[in-house]
Order: structure tokens, then sequence, then C-alpha cells
């Protein structure tokens, strides 16, 4: 059985084709632009959320769910260029104009993300959407001989994303809740630079300051990626010393740290 979407859209392209005539120039006639989800890991992204919309004013929201992917999605457009942000995840804080953007003292939800442009001059064009693990889940382990009555902030440059996908400038700080084997974990947007940073605060007094986004740089990690790799930290707080593995790769970076 069709969508109402579905049937919406085809009474959209016929009344578009019979206001069409052969003899009449189609070039303001609509676009049919078909979207392609079939190639996302539908065990990962459950869903997608949809925003088509043009500079002139149209917009299109729709909801999928992963058994719709195998279908062509069909939507008639104008011609021109046309706009298409599609995710899955923290749709709390994801506004289609604005994009994603992260509350301060929250960590990046997990979010999957495609956005594209098109150019839709002719009567049809077909785009593949693949979302693209936006997130990275880092996991830090603490060391120390000591206790450790101490507070761990994250903090960074990149408060989420523009509408256009790219990672946003602004205040990123989350700070971590260490288990009795003193474990954390930070899910973090993509980076822009090398400004993220671990605080260590005793009371509102900074006692260190280690500089991850520099040693997760030093490891060749690709903040560019199609899919973030999720990184785990070991911090050995008594010696400075820091180890990094990327993914499920067996090996550890390690950086003597100077504070």
């Amino acid at each position: 059985m069709m969508k109402p979407l579905e049937v919406i859209s085809m009474i959209c392209c016929l009344m578009s084709c019979l206001s069409c005539s052969v003899k009449e120039d189609r070039a303001t006639c609509p676009c049919r632009l078909i979207l392609d989800f079939s190639g996302n890991d539908t065990v990962s992204v459950r869903s997608a959320q949809l925003l088509v919309n043009t500079s002139e004013g149209f917009c299109l929201t729709d909801t999928l769910i992963c058994e719709d992917f195998k279908d062509e999605y069909v939507v008639s457009v104008p011609r021109g260029e046309v706009n298409v942000l599609a995710w899955y995840g923290g749709n709390a804080c994801v506004s289609g104009n604005e994009g994603l953007k992260i509350p301060y003292g929250e960590d990046c939800p997990e979010v999957y993300m495609d956005f594209f442009k098109v150019e839709a001059d002719g009567e049809t064009a077909m785009c593949e959407v693949k979302l693209r693990k936006n997130h990275c889940r880092a996991t830090i382990y603490v060391k120390t001989d000591e206790t450790f009555p101490y507070r761990l902030l994250v903090k960074g440059e990149v408060d989420g994303y523009y509408a256009d996908g790219l990672p946003s400038y602004g205040s990123f700080m989350y700070e971590l809740q260490l288990s009795e084997n003193m474990t954390g974990h930070v899910t973090l947007p993509r980076q822009r630079n090398e400004s993220l940073c671990l605080e260590v605060y005793d009371g509102d007094s900074v006692l260190k300051v280690f500089t991850l986004g520099r040693y997760i740089s030093a490891t060749g990690y690709d903040w560019t990626a199609e899919h973030l790799d999720d990184l785990t930290l070991s911090l050995d707080y008594t010696h400075n010393i820091i180890g990094i593995t990327i993914g499920a790769w067996d090996k550890e970076h390690h950086f003597d740290i100077s504070i």
C-alpha cells in the first residue's frame, strides 16, 4: 500500500506533467527528485528525518523508518538548487534550518547525518543519501597511585553541526562521570582544530590541562573520515602519560606529557 506522502508526490508529478505540454517551456516544470536510502546500515540507522528545501521557500519534511530504505523516495521539487538534509539520532538537538546544537554541559548525541545540494535542473535527479557516523565515543580510563577526588571536564570549540553538515564553532563542555573503576565516557562531534582538552579541577581550581586534540591528531586520527572511529584513552595521572587507541586497533599510541 502506498503511503500518503507518496500519493501526494505522485499527484503533484501528474499535475506537473499535465500542466507542462510538449509545446510549453518545460524549464518551469518541477523536477522529480529521487533519493536512494538503500546503502545505509539499518543496524545502526533505524530511521531517518528528512528535510528538503530551497532558498525560495520550498520546504518538505518527512520521517522514514528503516524498512522504507529499500524503496526509492520520490518528491517533486522546483527547478534549481535544492538542499537535502537527513539525520538519525539527536532529534531534540536538531533544527532543520539551524542544524544540530549541543547544549553546553552535554555531550554530542549519537547522530548520523548527510547533507548535500542538488542541481535539480532537469526533469529527473537521483541522489544517494548516506547517513554517516558523525559522533566519536571516547572512553577514558584514569590510572593513579593516589586518591582521585578531582573533576574532569572535556572542553572544545565545536558545539554541533550547521545545517550544511559542517561542524559549528561554539563552546563545548562535558563533565566526565567516573565509575568505580575510574572509567568515563564522552561522545564528541567532528573537530575542526586541535582545541579539544581535558581539564582537571580541584573544586573551582584547575590543576592540570591535557591537550587531547594535539595528541589525538598525532595518532593520525581523521576527523573528516566518512564514519568517525571511536577512541579509547588511558590517562596515567601520576606519571603524566596518555595512551590512545583508535577504534578496534591493537596499537596504542603513548605520549609523555609535560605540564
